[in-house]
């Protein structure tokens, strides 16, 4: 268990050597392109390569020890995440080099401000909101909900929350409460962001208070269900729009600050859904507990598909549910056999363990995936195609919310990040609201990709 297991331990093989080495030289080269070529950053792939350093290379430099007695074939696991860095970064870092820096200026032009409001678009999208909202409550009343749970009833938190989306009867609902939720509601959170930052500017402060209840408003939408991360998301993207148009600056001291700032409310919610009080002492325990959840949990579920599918061979067709119904064949629901077989399946019945697609993929298909993985990080960089077509309304909102929802794909499949993850949503939505609810004369000198 990697719980148990003690990295300062660690023997000093060869394979420890190899993952800390190209920890680190990813670490430099990624160092490299953010102090000379910051604009780059603003690609979802870029973004993506750096995450995975973070969350991949990072983790299995630090757990080498564990990995390699755990995978029967450890090698192929960390050919596995290197190359996807190194080849991913090798390439992105020449490609739609001129979009990006297009964007990126217009993003950090100091009179970027003065032309990113609509009033249209933010009602609209608030409209949008509610409604689903009323939807929501109509057919899930707000005491079945995990919301209430956590404050009223923690001692059946747990299941409210599983009513709360998975177990809704209702797809239309669950699809559209997922959807408002990763895609409407950050797009919604920097809109009000620039607003708000632009009447403080201007001294408007009357306004400032409608800003402030609008945000907590959706707040409460977003986290009908329970969940713990709904309110960081927000905050994390209003925070990220706020660095790309500060142009990403090199903060460090005040980003880890920030990032602690972010895991409280987290904390605070899973304190309370398990009955608990809140305390300094007992904060700092769960703090400690989510900071583990955050930064190595995810390589960790990540190696259950390596080692059951190098145990027990790939899954193949099956293991993709919808292509298998096409072709007549009984398909698999692969997170619950791997969430059962790893976790603690003596508890639960049914579970999910989310990976991200590179580690999925593997576990379907085998090594050979590692190239279409790879395909698909440099596909996200048709997002920068959108961006370019957007007025600065809707630009700055678009590439914070796209942003946030890249971070998905460390813990889930491809195309489920596409879409119930909402980046492919987002840049949707973002196309149609700055069609047809931005007025043209906000939008008309843009297209371009000239910033004001």
């Amino acid at each position: 268990m990697i719980e148990t297991f003690n990295p300062i331990e660690t023997n000093i093989t060869f394979y420890v050597l190899l993952n800390v080495f190209f920890c680190l030289f990813t670490a430099s080269w990624i160092s490299g392109v953010f102090f000379t070529s910051r604009y780059l950053f603003i690609k979802p792939s870029m973004l993506l390569v750096s995450f995975s350093h973070i969350f991949f290379q990072w983790p299995l430099a630090i757990y080498a020890g564990y990995y390699e007695k755990f995978l029967p074939d450890p090698y192929a696991f960390a050919l596995l995440i290197h190359a996807f860095v190194v080849v991913g970064l090798l390439v992105t870092i020449f490609t739609f080099r001129r979009n990006a820096r297009g964007i990126w200026d217009r993003v950090t032009d100091r009179h970027y401000l003065e032309t990113a409001f609509s009033t249209k678009a933010i009602l609209s999208i608030t409209v949008l909101v509610i409604c689903v909202m009323f939807f929501y409550l109509s057919y899930l009343p707000f005491t079945s909900t995990g919301l209430y749970a956590i404050f009223k009833k923690s001692s059946t938190a747990a299941i409210a929350r599983e009513n709360s989306l998975k177990l809704l009867d209702s797809q239309v609902l669950k699809y559209a409460y997922s959807l408002m939720v990763s895609a409407l509601a950050p797009l919604l959170a920097v809109m009000l962001g620039i607003l708000l930052t632009r009447d403080i500017r201007r001294r408007n402060l009357f306004s400032v208070p409608i800003h402030i209840f609008l945000f907590l408003l959706l707040c409460f939408a977003v986290s009908m269900t329970g969940a713990r991360i709904a309110v960081v998301n927000l905050l994390i993207v209003m925070a990220l729009a706020l660095f790309f148009r500060k142009g990403l600056p090199f903060k460090p001291t005040r980003s880890l600050l920030l990032l602690l700032l972010f895991l409280i409310p987290p904390a605070i919610f899973s304190i309370l859904r398990e009955g608990g009080e809140i305390g300094l002492a007992i904060l700092f325990e769960y703090l400690g507990y989510l900071a583990r959840r955050t930064f190595v949990m995810p390589l960790n579920v990540a190696s259950w598909y390596v080692h059951y599918s190098q145990i027990n061979g790939i899954f193949g067709i099956t293991s993709l549910p919808k292509l298998s119904s096409i072709l007549g064949i009984a398909p698999l629901n692969v997170p619950n056999i791997i969430g059962l077989v790893y976790s603690d399946g003596s508890k639960v019945t049914s579970t999910t363990a989310g990976a991200g697609y590179l580690f999925t993929y593997y576990a379907y298909f085998g090594l050979t995936s590692l190239l279409f993985s790879i395909i698909g990080l440099w596909f996200l960089d048709v997002a920068l195609l959108v961006y370019e077509r957007l007025s600065n309304v809707m630009l700055l909102p678009c590439v914070a919310a796209a942003s946030l929802s890249i971070l998905s794909f460390i813990s889930s499949d491809y195309t489920v990040v596409w879409l119930t993850h909402g980046f492919g949503v987002i840049l949707l939505f973002s196309l149609l609201i700055d069609r047809f609810i931005v007025p043209k004369t906000d939008n008309s000198n843009f297209l371009s990709g000239q910033g004001v």
